[in-house]
């Protein structure tokens, strides 16, 4: 019986032993752009084929951003710079910063920040490209779109047909907005491309 139990106990022990989870610790590393290949897209005519240049321009120079609570940062040689707009930002450390490409444009939101844009090629740091606050944006077709405006969580806005500078609502811009008013909650994402899916707290559109 005695020696029964001591088996028991001894597999116990090893199985408790096997079961302990596998833990990495990196102390340190390197931070670079991975390289990669980036033809010229096959566009179905000449305002496509400038649409593609613009992006493969922007592909080719291998920008890196990212941001915090009060800064935005450029990747540069292994090392981030700060190329934040003057006086800077401040981000909620519940929120966080988001980012898109509209043709040579990088542009940036963070809820209660105006929406940044970032030149590539021309300009050396941040500024606003609209005074529109949102938490989400992206890029449908040939517009900007903006997620949980800082004045209406439900509301998704976009700007003028192929201009990120003008969000006038207006019928021969096609600038407008849209509140997505129900018991879904707020707008928790956006996904762009060829079509815009909204995601929400209780639902997807």
């Amino acid at each position: 019986m005695f020696r029964t139990l001591t088996l028991i106990l001894a597999l116990l022990m090893g199985a408790s032993a096997v079961a302990q989870p596998l833990r990495i610790e990196i102390t340190d590393g390197v931070i670079e752009p991975m390289p990669f290949a980036a033809p010229r897209f096959i566009a179905q005519d000449s305002g496509a084929m400038e649409l593609s240049g613009d992006i493969v321009s922007v592909l080719r120079t291998r920008k890196v951003f990212a941001g915090d609570g009060s800064k935005l940062y450029e990747l540069s040689n292994s090392t981030f710079s700060d190329v934040s707009k003057s006086g800077g930002y401040t981000v909620s450390q519940f929120d966080k910063w988001q980012f898109t490409i509209f043709g040579n444009n990088v542009i940036a939101s963070a809820l209660g920040q105006n929406l940044q844009k970032f030149e590539v090629g021309t300009d050396t740091v941040f500024s606003d490209l609209v005074a529109i606050q949102a938490k989400f944006v992206t890029v449908v077709k040939d517009f900007v779109v903006s997620g949980y405006n800082s004045d209406q969580s439900q509301r998704v806005r976009w700007s003028a047909l192929n201009d990120p500078t003008d969000w006038t609502p207006s019928q021969a811009t096609q600038a407008d907005f849209q509140d997505l008013v129900g018991d879904h909650g707020p707008v928790t994402g956006l996904n762009g491309g060829e079509f815009l899916t909204i995601f929400m707290q209780n639902a997807i559109f």
